[in-house]
């Protein structure tokens, strides 16, 4: 693996023509996030603690130990899927964090920034033309 430098980075802002990519990629990260944060929740001690309870209660009931374990987990996911928010914008508005990639800055079209890397180490980099 080749170990790449800090100080060798080179930083640009952000081009028009970049923007849609960018958007495409973190939306493209965002998938399955929702999946994700359900299996987080139902792997808590207290969330199976209280699915435990449940599945005792129902297996008097239902007289099934495959019901009685299965039937609290799709209640809990189907009740998690409704009441997730889908669309989580930035500071809680309705449009998604990735329209907001590039909006911010409309700086000058082939504009270098300084490397705060290279600031700290005392370097300076080269920049290819």
């Amino acid at each position: 693996m080749v170990r790449l430098d800090l100080d060798q980075i080179v930083m640009r802002r952000m081009k028009d023509d970049d923007i849609e990519i960018v958007k495409a990629l973190v939306k493209e990260g965002c998938e399955g996030t929702e999946n994700r944060l359900i299996l987080h929740i139902l792997t808590r001690p207290l969330c199976l603690f209280i699915l435990a309870v449940f599945s005792s209660i129902l297996r008097c009931l239902v007289h099934s130990f495959i019901l009685a374990l299965a039937i609290p987990v799709f209640l809990l996911i189907v009740f998690l899927k409704i009441t997730m928010p889908r669309s989580t914008g930035v500071l809680g508005s309705s449009r998604p964090y990735w329209d907001y990639v590039g909006s911010s800055y409309r700086g000058q079209k082939d504009e270098m920034l300084q490397n705060p890397c290279c600031r700290i180490s005392g370097k300076t980099t080269g920049t290819k033309k």
